[in-house]
């Protein structure tokens, strides 16, 4: 499975903090806002384009000096909280 960002979802950066801000229905149906850490920012980014759990996880270790292992178990949790949240959303197979 591929994910990519919700279109419905800005990202603000106020100091060292990653933002996710909804707006219009998102926005008035959640009523939050989303605080990443380094590593969330990182994956949240790397969702410009749609890409998927193993993708994602190979970056994250190389970035984080984190196992592979480690890094997709990681991956798919924060991947399917942003898909449950409305921030992410599911696009397809990964080719």
């Amino acid at each position: 499975m591929r994910y990519a960002r919700s279109p419905h979802f800005v990202t603000r950066r106020i100091d060292e903090e990653t933002v996710l801000v909804p707006f219009g229905e998102a926005a008035r149906r959640l009523r939050a806002i989303y605080m990443l850490d380094a590593v969330g920012a990182f994956i949240w980014e790397r969702l410009a384009e749609p890409a998927d759990a193993g993708r994602i996880a190979d970056l994250v270790a190389g970035e984080f000096e984190a196992s592979r292992d480690v890094a997709l178990h990681d991956a798919e949790e924060f991947l399917a909280e942003l898909v449950a949240a409305g921030c992410a959303e599911e696009v397809g197979d990964a080719p």
